[in-house]
């Protein structure tokens, strides 16, 4: 056991929160003072404390005899600030960003732990309550000049731009090195003109397809092996994206396209003959819509 040994009084002294009461648990109460006298081991204004907050009073000597891992008079001083205490080894275990053999000092990565104002003072470049804060991440810091002076490929205030964005660089040579899929003298382009570049492989947005996804085939099929779209009926160019207009022009509105087809002819494609005395256009009131832009 880890015995503090303290001279304290036999008897503690408190004024009353209410005057005039003789409620002292363990005490005497004194109606000359109107305050408690309390038995020796207790404290408080009802003398209902014990003297010993962990810990044994002994009343024969007069003192609280602590537990393992707790001290002062009282015994409500941990042995261990900012740790545990392993009662068996006899030592404390301290808890992250701490040390000391009461963990009671601050570890400072880099720089000095003044105990008294309990705070780091940071070499130079460093900054952080625990002084692990570069302000150099890639490269040396200045103190006359207060600056960094960064190392090859590094750039910014604090040398923490990457000049190879996807890449590494070569710092005799001068020049980035790609991670693959990338491009660029900085490696910042993305081989996929029209989509993300994921796991090796670039995933297309909506109506973009190809290795690269700079092929959109808006009503049709990509194909693989040549690289081209196959379209569905009733549209054409490399894309897929105009309509047939077998005896007229298409015109689109609000990406929406259709066929205006030429007088005596009809129908979605303008393929279709009309009856003589019928009207000259495919839709005697608007132009027929004949597909919408996918």
């Amino acid at each position: 056991m880890n015995c503090v040994v303290v001279s304290v009084l036999l008897l503690s002294t408190f004024i009353l929160t209410a005057a005039g009461s003789n409620d002292c648990d363990h005490g005497r109460f004194n109606s000359a003072t109107n305050i408690c006298e309390c038995n020796a081991g207790w404290t408080g204004p009802n003398c209902n404390e014990h003297y010993c907050v962990r810990g044994t009073y002994h009343s024969h000597n007069d003192y609280c005899e602590c537990p393992d891992g707790w001290n002062g008079s009282r015994c409500n001083e941990s042995l261990c600030v900012k740790g545990h205490y392993h009662v068996h080894a006899k030592y404390c275990e301290c808890t992250s960003g701490w040390t000391g053999t009461k963990c009671d000092v601050l570890v400072c990565d880099h720089g000095t732990f003044h105990s008294k104002s309990n705070y780091c003072e940071c070499q130079s470049g460093w900054s952080g309550t625990k002084c692990d804060e570069s302000l150099c991440y890639h490269g040396t810091f200045h103190g006359k000049t207060n600056t960094c002076e960064c190392d090859s490929g590094w750039d910014g205030a604090k040398c923490d731009k990457n000049l190879c964005v996807h890449g590494h660089y070569h710092p005799h040579a001068k020049y980035c090195e790609c991670d693959q899929g990338w491009n660029g003298a900085i490696c910042n382009e993305s081989p996929c003109i029209h989509g993300e570049y994921h796991n090796h492989q670039c995933v297309c947005y909506h109506d973009w397809v190809g290795p690269h996804c700079n092929i959109s085939c808006f009503h049709g099929n990509f194909s693989v092996p040549d690289e081209s779209c196959s379209c569905q009926d009733g549209w054409s160019g490399s894309d897929c994206s105009t309509l047939m207009c077998g005896h007229g022009y298409q015109q689109t509105v609000l990406l929406e396209r259709f066929c205006i087809c030429n007088t005596g002819w009809s129908g979605r494609l303008c393929n279709e003959t009309m009856h003589p005395t019928a009207p000259q256009r495919s839709d005697t009131t608007t132009p027929k819509q004949t597909g919408i832009l996918g």
